[in-house]
Order: structure tokens, then C-alpha cells, then sequence
């Protein structure tokens, strides 16, 4: 008797992905990117404005607290020697100088 003698090809199995696997992957990263970056710049957006508001409001506060103290709200310039000109000489400052030390802002003030 003969033996028959089958030969067969060895099953490789493929351990990777393919290629349109990786488009599918890739598509779906971008449309994820594309509706997660505008959310984010949402967001920022509404970090700087609450940003903002927070700081408008300390200056309210501040404006509030000089007049509480000196009895009348900061001029709006101020100068050693006489009006305001627009001559570059001179010390002049305006009336957010006045504030400072109710900013926390004291050391600046007195600089």
C-alpha cells in the first residue's frame, strides 16, 4: 500500500491590521478630533470671559472700597505739579494708581 502523501501550505496568521482597518481607525479619530476642538475653544472662550468678569468685578470692589475710605471716587488723572498737559515731562498717573492698594496691589503702589 502506498501512503498518499498530502502537502499542505502552513496557515500564517496574520498578527496585523489591515489597511482598511487602519482607514476605519483613522476616519474615526478625525471625525472625534473634528467635534472635540471646537468644544474646546468653547470652553477657553468661556474660561477668558469668566476671566474677566472676576477681574471687572474686583475693580468694582476696589472702586467701592476707595470711595468707603476717602469719601469720593479716584480723580481720573492726577499730576504733582499742576493740570495734566501733554508735555512727556513730569510724573503723571491715572486713578488706577489709587486702587492698587485695594487690588492687593499695595507693594506697586508704594514702588
Amino acid at each position: 500500500m502506498r501512503e498518499h502523501v498530502i502537502l499542505t501550505r502552513p496557515q500564517v496568521t496574520s498578527r496585523g491590521f489591515t489597511l482598511v482597518e487602519l482607514l476605519v481607525v483613522m476616519a474615526i479619530i478625525g471625525v472625534l478630533m473634528g467635534l472635540s476642538i471646537p468644544a474646546m475653544q468653547n470652553m477657553r472662550e468661556l474660561s477668558r470671559r469668566s476671566n474677566c468678569e472676576q477681574n471687572l468685578v474686583r475693580v468694582s470692589l476696589a472702586l467701592s472700597a476707595y470711595a468707603a475710605r476717602n469719601g469720593h471716587y479716584p480723580a481720573g488723572t492726577l499730576a504733582d505739579s499742576g493740570p495734566i498737559s501733554s508735555a512727556p515731562q513730569g510724573y503723571h498717573h491715572n486713578w488706577i494708581a489709587g486702587l492698587l492698594p485695594m487690588l492687593d496691589a499695595a507693594n506697586v503702589y508704594e514702588a
